[in-house]
């Protein structure tokens, strides 16, 4: 057998481990592998091999052609995620601090996680009155800038299962409460490029976000600031976007992303549309 495995711990369940062993095999040889080789370098009975590899092609983790079996997309793309999750970690924090000593104010970087966001770096302002959520936490999706941004942006079929999901809590008198006016201001959010929370989570905070692209163009995260309608009166939002903005694209560049903002950021410097509950 192919690098031989040491005895299961407790509490692992047997068939999962040998159709990972099966996996892992597919993935050390590219010009594909018989039913038979796959059963004799891992182990796994032949009948067993062939309905762990007839699974793993049914749900697009492997493809057969002419009795040879290799990995599928299904696997490029957890690979992919997971790089991009692990990049975005990597990257962040030197884009947010940037940000942050830019705009005066605090700066995150989320993703969508069930009906909610997942903040998964932050870094404060300088400010002694906390705004910003620490790492980790979690944001509704339908009153938070990042939230529509990630709405706005997600392919449709996505969006649909994140929007079943959302229960329109009212969280201000400001809050978008039906699926209707918060699909209008997800129309609002891609025609602009960017989603403004207008004290539609917390009253007098104002929040500021922005897509983060990888290398396939997808937007996989949402990149923004977190501040008092005080700090950020109406008349300085269309510069802080700006900054958001370009933030967003540079941290997106990083992930591989070769495209521009400049569209979004003459957008965002000519004049800011605020929400619809405004």
């Amino acid at each position: 057998m192919e690098n031989a495995r040491p005895p299961a711990p407790a509490h692992t369940i047997p068939n999962v481990i040998k159709s990972c062993a099966v996996l892992a095999l597919l993935g050390k040889r590219p010009q594909g592998t018989s039913l038979g080789e796959v059963s004799r370098l891992t182990g796994v009975p032949k009948t067993s091999a062939y309905r762990m590899l007839r699974s793993f092609c049914h749900t697009g983790f492997a493809r057969e052609e002419k009795g040879l079996y290799r990995c599928g997309m299904g696997v490029v793309q957890v690979g992919l995620a997971t790089l991009t999750k692990l990049e975005l970690h990597a990257n962040a924090q030197r884009v947010l601090k940037e940000l942050v000593a830019a705009s005066g104010e605090a700066a995150h970087v989320a993703v969508a996680q069930d009906e909610s966001i997942f903040l998964l770096d932050t870094c404060d302002c300088p400010h002694p009155a906390k705004l910003a959520a620490d790492a980790g936490s979690a944001v509704p999706l339908h009153c938070s800038a990042s939230g529509k941004v990630l709405l706005a942006f997600s392919i449709r079929s996505a969006a649909d299962l994140l929007l079943a999901a959302v229960t329109f809590e009212r969280r201000t008198e400001r809050t978008l409460t039906s699926r209707p006016r918060l699909e209008a201001e997800l129309e609002l959010v891609r025609r602009q490029g960017f989603a403004v929370d207008d004290g539609e989570l917390q009253s007098d905070v104002r929040c500021i976000a922005a897509p983060v692209r990888d290398r396939a163009d997808r937007v996989v995260a949402a990149l923004g600031i977190t501040t008092t309608a005080a700090r950020l009166p109406y008349e300085r939002l269309a510069p802080v976007t700006a900054m958001v903005v370009a933030a967003a694209a540079q941290l997106s560049q990083t992930l591989g992303w070769s495209g521009h903002a400049a569209e979004t950021l003459q957008i965002a410097e000519a004049g800011v549309d605020l929400p619809l509950s405004i």
